[in-house]
């Protein structure tokens, strides 16, 4: 879906934010649109009376895609590694697509394809595909048929020696050391960072 407009459960989730910053907005003209102050606070899926982030339920990814673009953001992506370790980052941008009405989706004209199937699944169904043969974009499903949420960037939180590891693999062995906030920038990036294929394709979040 997403460049030209994109397992388990235990492997991958998302949890609600305790209170932070304020976020990132989205690029592009559908996009979500400033914020200014707004955070989690002010999202009906979170109290900023809660202590523990617990995972975000079904109803959170059973809304429009713009609003959904705008309610990931401030919400904590985590992943658990095979061997347990956990990364974490808060999402600070994502890029809403509309379905068959957006000709920069990969959806565009309700074209439905095993490639994109995921876009017409439930909402928060992974929809993972892959560009230039070596990189992964990561979204969401949401309410609107074909429509979904790219994933574009992170604010790496936990585990960022090994986030910084699996970026090297892609990286060439003359690359200068990444900074902290270069480890989850893009939306290949942050795939990369928290080791994000095409096996997660089409897995609920």
């Amino acid at each position: 879906m997403m460049l030209g407009k994109r397992r388990r459960l235990t492997q991958l989730h998302a949890v609600q934010s305790e209170p932070s910053s304020p976020q990132t907005d989205t690029s592009r003209d559908q996009a979500v649109p400033p914020h200014g102050n707004s955070s989690t606070k002010s999202n009906k899926f979170f109290s900023a009376e809660m202590t523990i982030p617990s995972k975000l339920g079904s109803d959170f990814f059973n809304q429009s895609c713009i609003s959904l673009a705008r309610s990931f953001l401030g919400q904590i992506l985590v992943r658990k590694l095979p061997d347990g370790r956990e990364l974490r980052g808060r999402i600070v941008e994502t890029e809403a697509y509309l379905g068959g009405e957006d000709k920069a989706s990969h959806s565009s004209g309700g074209r439905q394809t095993p490639r994109n199937a995921a876009m017409f699944m439930k909402p928060g169904t992974l929809y993972v595909y892959q560009i230039y043969g070596i990189h992964f974009c990561m979204n969401v499903s949401s309410q609107g048929e074909g429509a979904a949420v790219l994933l574009r960037s992170l604010e790496p939180l936990q585990g960022l020696d090994t986030m910084r590891q699996l970026r090297s693999t892609q990286r060439k062995g003359t690359a200068k050391p990444l900074k902290d906030w270069e480890l989850c920038n893009g939306p290949s990036k942050l795939c990369h960072a928290l080791d994000i294929n095409k096996t997660f394709d089409q897995r609920d979040l």
